[in-house]
């Protein structure tokens, strides 16, 4: 199977006498002696060949279609497929005309031409082997709205009409393309055949429109197709062949002439498209603007293939054939099994400039498109013979291949076959060592993996403990701080009913001493404490020193006994006073803990340990806060109860101590 790309013949029509009635200039200039042509004048397109408006159509012909018959008898299969917009030339250049019989023979078409051709190529082979058999038929389609219809078969048209169309497209295992229900007629000559070309042309759909007096309004395709036999002798017993199974010992060592049949069927497919136009220039209505839609439809089908095909950048599996009937019936000719050539028609007049320019980027698309031909040919005779000559071509190509590469004598062998073994060996152990690092490797992933996972579980669950540690700790010590308030204001309100009850004389105390608020004493104000101690000593000497009784006071504080209510009191808002300097300390050092927890946040995954022993001292600090808290609530309840500050241990030895040595013994007790 061979590779070989679709060849693209650009062909420029004159002008035309209603273009040269409108004064029409041409856009168009071919350069001489060169396949290129010049749009504007800053567009250039090359291609395969290119024919200006005064090429003949034996030119055309010769260039073009020739070498694509000769290519049929080969037993390739070959495609022509003429583009372009209504009114460009394709029919005339096809030479499908409605009525061709009084066209004289330099006008003639490719068709005729071809047709010619091949009748006499076939003719010639047959004189120089008379045992050359062929065969030719041919076969007329018309896809006309997406219906298929055989110009060949009348009840075809008919058929379809009632809506009992026979004509259905199939793809075999190979992928090659069938026609089935189409109508083949065999023809022994170029005249028969020209004129069943002629009957199928008479039944094409044709229309007037305002850009073309006979616009075709369907697409067309005629096929020929070619069946030939050949037989060919083969000679036995020689060293290129391996005899027959089924030979006898008689014949060995004899040469016998034996025949081998072969049969090869080729088609060649002469695609007429229907003109590419637009509706605001033909002026379509009615059925007329039906059938373009249904033109423009297939050829955009066809150009979505050829730009699939043609764009080898695009790697695209999906070629869209199946988005229309004529993709589908083109398949085998746009990227399969077949030699194809597009003859793209243009006019040259500038009125014409933008379909121009849009058939140009049609076909210079087309040149990129791959096609794989081969062959196609079976062969008659003994399995068993074919199958020998097949495995005797496999062995004389691999002698060739070893022969074209260089022989080798027997020492040279011998010292390759050990480095050979050599590199095996060292393979093997590359091999082992390969999966012994990627074992290790799997491993140290694993292990890094469970790792980071750990890191990432650690430092959540770091994060959400800090989080909550100070949500938690920051409330606590609002709660202690709102519950201690709400506690002194019970006890100094317990006190003050005490003080009352005891001793009446002091109800004006309330009223005149900075501090007291309707009778309730107001335990952080430092004056009230002044006032008190005056009372706790029972100082009635209004003009001693106010610094030096301050001072007296506190000498003497730890060497009063409590009596009564008030130096109950005295004692209790001491102790309360050291509490509540102590709660601020504490609530001090967790503010500063927690600016410090901030700045270590930055280097948590280094440092977490550091992070951690502050958490725990924390949570110390908070324990030891809801233990001041308690024990706070149980003063109070002692008294409200009406006992004594002595019946709790802890403030009773609160009491006999320094107040500077209090705080802490009251923290460490706890």
């Amino acid at each position: 199977m061979t590779s070989t790309s679709v060849r693209v013949a650009l062909r420029v029509r004159p002008l035309n006498n209603k273009e040269t009635l409108q004064n029409c200039s041409e856009c168009l200039t071919t350069i001489p002696d060169a396949p290129q042509i010049l749009i504007g004048t800053d567009r250039s397109f090359t291609f395969d060949y290119v024919f200006p408006s005064n090429t003949e159509q034996e030119e055309v012909f010769q260039e073009c279609a020739s070498p694509l018959i000769d290519k049929l008898v080969e037993g390739y299969n070959a495609t022509l497929l003429a583009y372009g917009q209504t009114g460009s030339g394709k029919t005339y250049s096809m030479g499908t005309a409605l009525d061709d019989s009084n066209i004289p023979p330099e006008h003639q078409g490719i068709i005729p031409r071809a047709i010619r051709k091949l009748f006499a190529d076939l003719h010639e082979r047959k004189e120089k082997n008379p045992s050359y058999q062929f065969e030719v038929y041919i076969s007329f389609l018309e896809l006309y709205n997406e219906d298929l219809i055989d110009l060949l078969n009348p009840q075809s048209r008919e058929n379809n009409k009632k809506g009992k169309n026979d004509l259905i497209i199939r793809e075999d295992t190979n992928g090659q393309i069938h026609w089935a229900g189409v109508k083949e007629v065999k023809v022994s000559d170029p005249d028969e055949l020209l004129g069943q070309l002629q009957k199928g042309s008479l039944c094409r759909t044709v229309a007037s429109t305002d850009m073309n007096m006979v616009s075709s309004r369907s697409h067309a395709i005629f096929s020929v197709i070619l069946k030939q036999t050949r037989i060919e002798s083969l000679e036995e017993n020689k060293e290129n062949v391996v005899p027959p199974a089924e030979s006898s010992a008689a014949s060995k060592g004899k040469n016998k002439q034996k025949l081998l049949s072969s049969k090869v069927t080729s088609k060649f497919h002469f695609v007429d498209l229907a003109g590419s136009e637009r509706l605001k220039r033909t002026n379509d209505i009615g059925d007329r603007a039906k059938e373009r839609i249904a033109i423009n439809g297939g050829l955009l089908a066809l150009g979505n293939v050829i730009s699939v095909l043609g764009d080898e950048s695009r790697n695209v599996a999906h070629i869209p054939y199946r988005d229309s009937k004529l993709t589908r019936l083109l398949q085998d000719s746009l990227g399969g099994n077949s030699q194809t050539l597009m003859l793209a028609c243009v006019s040259p007049a500038d009125s014409n400039f933008m379909e121009t320019l849009n058939t140009l980027k049609y076909a210079n698309r087309a040149r990129n498109i791959k096609n794989k031909v081969s062959i196609n040919e079976s062969y008659g005779g003994n399995s068993v013979e074919i199958n020998q000559l097949r495995g005797q071509i496999s062995r004389l190509k691999m002698e060739i291949q070893t022969l074209r590469a260089g022989g080798c004598n027997e020492e040279t062998s011998r010292k390759y076959e050990e480095e050979i073994k050599s590199l095996k060996r060292e393979l093997e152990m590359t091999k082992m060592k390969l999966q012994s690092v990627e074992q290790e490797l799997i491993s140290a992933n694993a292990e890094k993996n469970t790792l980071l996972m750990e890191i990432s579980f650690n430092d959540q669950d770091l994060s959400d403990a800090d989080r909550e540690h100070r949500i938690k700790t920051h409330r606590i010590v609002q709660g202690y701080e709102s519950e201690i308030k709400n506690l002194r204001d019970q006890i100094s309100e317990l006190l003050t009913a005490q003080a009352t009850h005891h001793h009446p004389h002091k109800s004006s105390f309330a009223g005149t001493t900075p501090g007291r608020e309707k009778g309730r004493i107001k335990l952080s104000d430092p004056h009230i404490f002044s006032s008190d101690e005056d009372i706790y000593h029972q100082n009635n000497d209004s003009d001693s020193n106010k610094e030096s009784d301050e001072k007296k006071g506190d000498e003497t504080s730890t060497k009063i006994s409590p009596v009564g209510p008030s130096s109950s009191h005295h004692q209790l808002e001491h102790v309360i006073n050291e509490q509540n300097l102590e709660a601020k300390t504490l609530f001090s050092q967790y503010k500063e803990d927690e600016e410090n927890i901030e700045d270590d946040d930055e280097n948590l995954d280094g440092e977490s340990f550091k992070f951690t022993r502050k958490l725990r001292r924390r949570s110390k600090t908070r324990d030891k806060l809801e233990k001041a808290k308690e024990q706070l609530r149980q003063s109070y309840m002692i008294i409200k109860n009406g006992g004594s500050l002595h019946d709790d241990p802890i403030l009773s030895q609160l009491i006999k101590q320094p107040s500077s040595t209090k705080s802490e013994s009251y923290i460490d007790q706890m």
